[in-house]
């Protein structure tokens, strides 16, 4: 690769700026003679969001020149200027037991008005006599005293070596930095069943240079980190990125990267999304977090306050043309230390500007594969004693108008969860019922009957009815109007009868599909007991179960036996008529014989 150096010699400093091939920068700085005591190589990025600016302003290090330095025994600076004498500091400081930590400084030079300096967060990366080596893409974050503006210098294919560089030999000890390594010991965790109405959903949108949204990012995101504790024991920690987390970033035809930063209890926190474009498809390739380590989040951490990095290499396809990505319920994506959950996510990138909302086409993620819960049991209470019992899965399915104005169908679980509120009635010797209160508005209802007063000896389920409220954060894509009013369906009606005697219980293993208007019930390994009250909050007594067939059923065998029949008796016949021809024909050859 051809080398171009200018060299220039003010005794008794010199200044060396070299620029490579392939967008890689290298600057050199020595105080005397021809031996720099920091040398510098890297790709680098540099870009501004300043308050009340819509767009993202990009400085360019391509034609950047080394200015000035210092070089000291526990301190080492190099300089360098951009176009319109912008700068860039390179700050390096010694330690104990000779570690090395590295910050930035940004001046921003503006006419007229006071110049903005952002800095960083100084991160110890290397040992003295090391050279530091770092190929992956970093974010560098920065920010003002305000922390209303904010920068982010990216860099990747870093070298730095300083202090103990001799004669610009770049052999000998080399550090490699933590997110070059993404090797995980972490695992994905077990999904959460619940859906999550809370109302931190956040939007994060990311302008360019012409102020165009180029990058549109919403939902729920919880940083789950894994840190050493300084008695050696792995601990983890979870994090949550609020609304009002800062973005920043860049966006070209070929890549965009989104910054969410925020600052808690004094202590910055970010995490960066970086995209790559083909075409017009979207790939999200890698992620990666920035955290102060502060003794009030990571407690007995080893390392206190200082500033940690974690990779995480994703490769997923979020997308092409016109569509988004999207992934309502639970996705995990696992990094070398961290586990970044989302929830409700919505993500669109493009090479040219995105609309004032997500577009109508959507790429779904597997976990939008809404699979029925484990069973669980519900009780209902009367002081110590439990008088009815409901055990099953139960997930709906919701016809809803969607966003490009036809009918789709919402999968929705009751959700497996101990915070499920039971309520209901069984002082009646005549009619119970108990009832599950969920998502905020959302109820089904059981309702039992007491038939003793027939012939039957027993108790039936009367009514089933449920109440739902077309959430969007449920309903992922669903059309936008005014905030939905409870909805409630019903039946009576069912299918399968669902019966017991009278100091018994029903049980069906398999499942059930019941009809609540325009919304199905499914109903899996359904167990229910009412008119019943017990201290040990089990199900007790006769079994009364769903084997036997039902009316619809007895319908439903009778007409495909009948089909059964009726095809037989035809292929029957065929056969029939074709040996006879057979016969025939034989019989003529003979005759003709």
């Amino acid at each position: 690769m051809a080398i171009l150096c200018w060299i220039v010699t003010i005794l008794p400093m010199a200044i060396i700026s070299v620029t490579t091939g392939d967008n890689t920068l290298d600057f050199q700085y020595s105080s005397s003679g021809s031996k720099p005591c920091v040398h510098v190589i890297l790709d680098a990025l540099l870009t501004l969001n300043l308050q009340n600016e819509q767009q993202t302003q990009t400085l360019s290090l391509a034609n950047a020149t080394v200015s000035s330095g210092t070089c000291k025994a526990d301190k080492t600076e190099l300089s360098i200027a951009l176009h319109k004498a912008h700068m860039v500091h390179f700050l390096f400081s010694k330690h104990a037991k000779d570690s090395v930590s590295s910050s930035f400084k940004v001046v921003y030079k503006r006419q007229g008005t006071t110049n903005l300096i952002f800095e960083s967060e100084p991160s110890v990366l290397f040992e003295a006599k090391e050279a530091y080596h770092c190929k992956s893409l970093d974010s560098i974050l920065l920010h003002d005293d305000s922390g209303k503006n904010v920068g982010t210098l990216f860099i990747s294919n870093v070298i730095f070596h300083v202090f103990d560089f001799l004669n610009g030999n770049l052999t000998g000890k080399v550090k490699k930095c933590s997110i070059d390594n993404t090797n995980s010991t972490l695992q994905p965790e077990n999904l959460t069943p619940n859906e999550d109405l809370t109302d931190e959903i956040a939007n994060f949108v990311l302008k360019n240079e012409k102020g165009k949204t180029c990058v549109r990012l919403s939902g729920e995101i919880d940083i789950k980190y894994q840190y050493e504790k300084s008695n050696g024991n792995l601990t983890s920690v979870k994090l949550t990125v609020p609304k009002t987390a800062i973005v920043s970033g860049y966006c070209d035809d070929k890549k965009s990267y989104l910054v969410l930063r925020y600052t808690e209890g004094g202590a910055s926190r970010g995490v960066a999304f970086y995209l790559s474009h083909v075409g017009t498809s979207t790939k999200l390739e890698n992620i990666e977090t920035i955290l102060k380590l502060d003794s009030a989040k990571f407690p007995s951490a080893k390392h206190t306050n200082a500033v940690v990095r974690s990779y995480g290499k994703i490769g997923e396809q979020l997308g092409s043309g016109n569509s988004y990505y999207g992934c309502q319920h639970e996705k995990q994506f696992v990094g070398r230390d961290f586990i970044l959950e989302t929830r409700h996510l919505q993500l669109q990138a493009s090479v040219s500007n995105l609309q004032e909302d997500f577009s109508l086409d959507r790429t779904s993620c597997p976990e939008d594969d809404v699979k029925m819960t484990a069973t669980q049991t519900f009780s209902l209470k009367d002081g110590n004693q439990t008088c009815v019992l409901l055990s099953g899965a139960l997930r709906f399915s919701i016809p809803y108008t969607s966003r490009q104005n036809s009918t789709e169908q919402q999968l929705v679980n009751v959700p497996f969860s101990s915070n499920i509120d039971v309520s209901g009635d069984c002082n009646s010797t005549k009619r119970q019922e108990i009832t599950l209160n969920f998502y905020n508005n959302w109820k089904i209802r059981f309702d039992f009957e007491s038939t003793s007063d027939t012939k039957i000896i027993g108790y039936k389920v009367d009514n089933i009815s449920a109440t739902y409220q077309e959430n969007p954060l449920i309903f992922y894509n669903i059309k936008k109007t005014l905030k939905s009013r409870p909805i409630t369906v019903s039946s009576k009606s069912f299918g399968t009868p669902l019966k017991a005697s009278a100091t018994g219980y029903f049980q069906c293993d398999g499942t059930l599909e019941i009809t609540l208007g325009e919304v199905t019930l499914e109903v899996k390994n359904l167990r229910f007991q009412a008119f019943h009250k017990t201290t040990s909050g089990e199900f007790s007594g006769e079994v009364s179960t769903c084997n036997a067939l039902s009316k619809t059923q007895h319908r439903t065998a009778i007409f495909v036996i009948v089909g059964v029949v009726i095809v037989a008796s035809i292929v029957l016949v065929i056969a029939v008529v074709i040996f006879a021809q057979k016969k025939r024909r034989q019989s003529s050859y003979k005759q003709m014989d």
